[in-house]
């Protein structure tokens, strides 16, 4: 799956062709828009339906069934219709039939046949005779002989407008980041009282983190205030 590819055409609105290669994980870039390789699955067209006489168990004929469609047989005097075809038949504990794989491993059709606009059987045919989960009709047995398919390719489209956005909110946080583990916010606050004989200094702070750290920078900030600037007689005031 991996090396599935699908090449992409587009054509803007001057009539100018665009084309480029589409990879399951190299998205192709085209106006602005990224397409996205999501998935990729076969899709039937055709079922070929042999018949076979179960006296002489020889084969009468076959006839190709485009899916969906009702076929008529004048040969058989039967309406035959493929309803559905699975690449890799498989059945889940419920009983609905699924395709385990897109690979052409286990195909199975989905067969209904009508007589006089009257559905006589209904069932799962196999490429194996035996496997066969219908009915005989008018003395006949079916089998998958054959079919026809396409690949199909599912494509998602995105178109990322608040790109530049993202790149400005990414760009803010890692500032913001930044800023948070360098940046230290503090606020200190001095009080100086005259209680008659002496001064007093109230020395307050807060911070946003390391307020240990803070705590033993103010205890020297009042040393150093108590040594220098607290040196006042009677007469001096301090400044």
């Amino acid at each position: 799956p991996s090396n599935y590819t699908s090449g992409l055409a587009m054509e803007d609105i001057y009539g100018k062709r665009h084309r480029g290669d589409l990879q399951v994980n190299s998205p192709l870039t085209l106006f602005g828009y990224k397409f996205y390789q999501m998935k990729y699955h076969p899709v039937v067209t055709e079922a070929k339906i042999e018949a076979r006489d179960l006296t002489t168990r020889e084969t009468v004929g076959t006839i190709v069934l485009p899916i969906g469609e009702r076929v008529a047989s004048e040969a058989w005097g039967l309406d035959l219709e493929a309803v559905d075809l699975l690449p890799d038949f498989a059945l889940t504990q419920n009983g609905v039939a699924v395709s385990r794989t897109p690979s052409f491993t286990n195909p199975a059709a989905m067969l209904e046949v009508y007589k006089d606009n009257e559905q006589v059987s209904s069932g799962w045919v196999f490429e194996d005779q035996i496997q066969a989960h219908t009915k005989p009709v008018n003395n006949l047995s079916f089998r998958l002989a054959g079919y026809s398919h396409n690949a199909v390719s599912g494509i998602l489209v995105v178109r990322d407008q608040a790109i530049p956005l993202v790149y400005v909110g990414f760009v803010l946080l890692m500032v913001g980041s930044f800023m948070s583990c360098s940046l230290f916010h503090r606020k200190a606050w001095v009080m100086l009282s005259d209680d008659g004989d002496k001064w007093t200094c109230d020395l307050a702070a807060s911070c946003n983190k390391n307020a240990f750290g803070l705590e033993t920078e103010l205890a020297k900030c009042l040393q150093e205030i108590d040594a220098t600037h607290f040196q006042a007689t009677e007469t001096e005031q301090p400044s």
